[in-house]
């Protein structure tokens, strides 16, 4: 049934905290869900006064009422919503059979059961009167119990005692009475009486006596006046009928007529003997002589009473404690100097009158004083009625009984406040010179103790004598260890010139001022700046800490040092996209050249040699344009399948170049080596990287081992599949461990400042890591370095680059609008394009070419370079071509090896290229009607 949570309104601090619990995570269930008749029973439990609980659910979840929750003690209030089990944990032996009962659907009903509940920490006894009723759901099937109970614990306790007490004093009586001869007789023989009295105190049953009062052997009705004077009967009767009313003890000390005559004190106590329902049925009582005691307690009030007298006229102020050093009294003299009131002063209010600044050493020197039992002596400032603060002098000796046991303390406070000040000015007249050396060598004390720097006191011989705290923060040593050391022995050895130099200028007088490397405890140097201060038998030095800046320094310097090469990168990168632009235009004239050449007069005999000579060095030339844009960081990754032993091997005479004369080269290369996948220029490049560290690395007369062999890697260095290892091998000096780890991380080099940048081995790893790959680095410190690139297996055999060219395309008459500013290229390209069949018009620049295509000129094809002068460039041209004329053919080609954005979309033919090349790039961009993918 779906309702609000009205069921948990009201129920007092209880209800507040029954509405915040989470209900939804509880076996119960969000509120709005429980059955009406739990709703029900919570409302009746809560709005009860009567101590209820309930239990629901299989858990038997708990949720009672305000009257029910102090009975709990401290499982109050975190049960409430537990399950009962879990917080009556201690009690469920007792408790399990008597819920089964009320599930099974009978009332349970008990009195003054006993149970030993875990309320406050630990197990106690407890007496309850309860009546547990099983609940029904909506359904009709008992699903909780409602418990209406009341703790009865006192009375069945005052009972029980009382009835232990009864059946105690009946054992005595009758012990009493079996011993009544020995008892009266005893009685007779001491200054004791015992007595019998009826219920109710209207008559004496028997009073058997020695010589204190008179015996009475049968019921006397009259015994009040014949026993107690006419003055003391009120105040007796009141406390019998006090006794009667609340069946206690009677006691009380009174004056009584002695069987001799006169009067006496007595100390008079007598207990109710009581029946089986708990009525008295005779009161038993007994009465000592007290006569002495009180003469001797009125003798010590008298004493008391002189003392305070005398303590009130005192012209010192006086005080007494108990053995708790409870302040019992102070006299006259105290309150008139402090204004306090006797409410104030007594037990430990007398600290209220101490300077706040004194209070608390005060109470400390008095009570562990009162803790020994012996004298004490302090003085503190107290405040005068007046509210000034005033010196004295408290002191105080132990008082003791007549059994050495501790009683309290008698003490006296005198005003010395006038003898305090006058010590005090008489103590800085004699002192002030001492004073000012003391104030002055505090401060040289304060700023040796306190300075972040190091100070040091060396003898002449550079003997350090003292050193001051700082020496433990910054270098790690107490001062004491420091005590007895050479100044050189903590020295860097780079530094000891100096050093030893600035200590023989303190010789002289001078102020040494310089810096050095001192050994920290740990092993390491720190950079310190020292200024030292001679004098005549000392030499006092300070030094400042100075590694952070001096780190700073070096980062900042080698920061430049990288900017500088980053900026000579980028400008070599600059000088070598403009070089293989111009040098690829160059190239491409002279491969067209060639190309002309042979189409024209290959046939003549020896024409075809010098041909395929020129063609290679162009080739050649072309392959060191693309490893000087590689090396520039602008030429993009072509991957493409090669023979690695052919590359190694054709790269032996650029290898041996690169590497000194006194360095042997080999190579270690396996048989059957797989091809590979990746861009062989940058692989060229990697490997030739490697040999120029190699090379930095070795001394004279070394040895640098190119090797290569298959290998089938299984998860080693997170690759699977087949791989080819390239290494290169060094027998130089090696790389330390802790760098190591950090060889592939761009700009970290071990090489010296100006040596190196950092990026080499960085882009060898990128590059092995682009290509599916990976590096390693092992090295041994002395023993030499390889580095070893994991390259994956072509699945692809190599091109073959004897392979026969495809067939020229003829151009059959179309027209060509070449786009070329090279005056070189352009003739050169327009010959080969009219040698193959097509009709070509030239335009110098973007810009001339764009207003041929507005004037209406007829062309098919549009053939231009990417890279010109002016403020239309070659991709410029196209898109606006494309939009003049959407259905224009249009071929780029350009010098640079970089992408440039823009050419998407565009076929690109990259210079140089062979006019076959050329030919089948334009035949299939107009005959088919689409343009081909460009190349990359």
């Amino acid at each position: 049934m779906k309702t609000d949570r009205n069921c948990l309104s009201g129920g007092g601090a209880v209800g507040e905290i029954l509405r915040a619990i989470d209900w939804s995570q509880n076996p119960l269930g969000s509120v709005e869900l429980w059955p009406q008749s739990l709703q029900t029973a919570a409302q009746i439990v809560l709005g009860s006064k009567f101590p209820m609980m309930l239990h629901w659910g299989p858990d038997l979840i708990t949720i009672y009422n305000d009257a029910y929750a102090p009975s709990l003690g401290k499982k109050h209030p975190g049960n409430l919503g537990r399950p009962a089990k879990e917080w009556w944990s201690e009690m469920w032996d007792d408790l399990a059979p008597i819920f089964e009962t009320v599930l099974s659907g009978e009332a349970f009903y008990v009195e003054d059961a006993r149970y030993t509940p875990d309320r406050d920490g630990t197990q106690e006894e407890a007496f309850f009167t309860h009546c547990h009723s099983p609940l029904r759901d909506d359904e009709g099937r008992v699903a909780g119990i409602i418990l209406v109970v009341t703790e009865t614990t006192r009375r069945v306790v005052a009972e029980r005692d009382l009835v232990q007490a009864n059946a105690k004093l009946a054992l005595e009586i009758a012990a009493s009475k079996a011993g009544a001869a020995r008892l009266d007789a005893l009685i007779r023989a001491s200054s004791e009486a015992l007595y019998t009295m009826s219920p109710d105190w209207t008559e004496m049953h028997q009073l058997t006596s020695g010589t204190f009062l008179a015996d009475t052997g049968s019921a006397n009705p009259d015994w009040l006046t014949e026993y107690i004077p006419v003055d003391e009967q009120p105040r007796v009767t009141a406390a019998i009928r006090e006794a009667v009313a609340a069946t206690k003890v009677f006691s009380l000390e009174h004056r009584v007529n002695r069987a001799s005559g006169g009067v006496s004190w007595t100390l008079s106590r007598a207990v109710p003997l009581l029946d089986a329902e708990g009525r008295i049925t005779e009161w038993f009582g007994g009465a000592s002589d007290i006569t002495e005691r009180r003469v001797v307690e009125a003798t010590l009030r008298e004493s008391e009473a002189r003392f305070r007298n005398m303590a009130d006229h005192a012209p010192v102020m006086m005080w007494v404690t108990d053995p708790t050093g409870f302040c019992t009294y102070l006299n006259a003299r105290w309150y008139e100097f402090t204004g306090q009131t006797p409410e104030e002063a007594e037990g430990f209010g007398w600290l209220d009158a101490t300077h706040p600044d004194d209070r608390a050493e005060s109470k400390r020197i008095f009570l562990a004083a009162n803790a020994r039992a012996e004298p004490f002596h302090l003085e503190h400032r107290l405040r005068t009625a007046k509210g000034e603060y005033r010196w004295a002098i408290d002191a105080a000796a132990p008082r003791f009984g007549p059994e050495r046991d501790f009683l309290g303390y008698v003490g006296s406070v005198v005003d010395i406040d006038a003898q305090k000040r006058a010590r005090v000015i008489l103590q800085d007249q004699n002192e002030s010179l001492e004073r000012r050396v003391e104030e002055r060598t505090a401060e040289r004390d304060r700023m040796w103790n306190t300075s972040p720097d190091l100070m040091v006191i060396l003898s002449p011989e550079g003997i350090y004598k003292r050193a001051n705290p700082a020496w433990k923060s910054v270098l790690g040593y107490e001062p004491s260890e420091v005590r007895g050391l050479e100044a050189t022995s903590l020295t860097h050895p780079d530094d000891l010139a100096a050093t030893q130099a600035a200590l023989e200028n303190t010789q002289s007088d001078s102020l040494p001022n310089f810096e050095s490397r001192v050994r920290h405890r740990d092993g390491s140097y720190r950079w310190i700046h020292w200024v030292a201060a001679p004098s005549r038998d000392e030499i006092f030095a300070f030094g400042r800490h100075i590694t952070a800046t001096k780190e700073t320094e070096e980062a900042l310097r080698r920061t430049e040092e990288t900017l500088r090469q980053s900026q000579k990168m980028e400008a070599v990168g600059q000088l070598t996209g403009g070089m293989a632009h111009d040098f690829n235009n160059l190239l491409q004239a002279m491969s067209g050249c060639l190309q002309l050449v042979g189409r024209r007069a290959g046939h003549v005999a020896g024409v075809q040699k010098i041909l395929d000579a020129g063609r290679q060095a162009v080739d050649r030339g072309s392959s060191l344009i693309r490893q000087l844009m590689t090396f520039s960081r602008r030429q993009h990754l072509q991957p493409e399948a090669f023979d690695v032993r052919d590359r190694l091997l054709g790269m032996q005479a650029f290898l041996d170049r690169a590497l000194r004369a006194d360095i042997r080269l080999e190579f270690d290369l396996e048989a059957g080596l797989w091809p590979t996948m990746a861009d062989p220029v940058q692989f060229e490049l990697a490997v030739l990287n490697l040999a120029t560290n190699a090379r930095d690395a070795v001394a004279a007369r070394g040895q640098v081992v190119v090797g290569a062999a298959n290998v089938e890697l299984r998860g080693e260095n997170g690759l699977r599949g087949a791989f080819v290892r390239v290494w290169v091998q060094d027998n130089g000096r090696g790389i330390a461990p802790e760098a190591s780890s950090r060889v592939f991380e761009p700009f970290f080099t071990t090489k010296d400042v100006g040596q190196g940048t950092g990026l080499g081995l960085a882009q060898v790893y990128g590059f092995c890591r682009q290509s599916g790959g990976t590096a390693l680095v092992e090295s041994a410190v002395g023993r030499g370095t390889t580095v070893t690139l994991l390259l994956p297996r072509a699945e692809a055999a190599p091109m073959d680059e004897t392979a026969p060219q495809p067939a020229v395309m003829a151009g059959g008459g179309a027209r060509v609008l070449l786009v070329e500013d090279d005056p070189v290229v352009a003739p050169v390209i327009m010959a080969a394009l009219e040698d193959l069949g097509y009709r070509v018009t030239r335009a110098g620049s973007g810009e001339e070419a764009l207003r041929r295509l507005h004037e209406g000129e007829e062309t098919d094809l549009l053939f231009s370079d990417v890279v010109m002068p002016g403020e239309v460039d070659g991709i410029a041209l196209a898109q606006a071509a494309r939009r003049l004329r959407p259905g224009l053919a249009v071929v780029l080609t350009t010098g640079y090896s970089e992408s440039r954005a823009g050419l998407e979309g565009f076929p690109v033919l990259a210079k140089p290229y062979r006019i076959e090349r050329l030919a089948a790039t334009l035949h299939e961009v107009l005959t088919q009607g689409k343009e081909p993918a460009p190349e990359s």
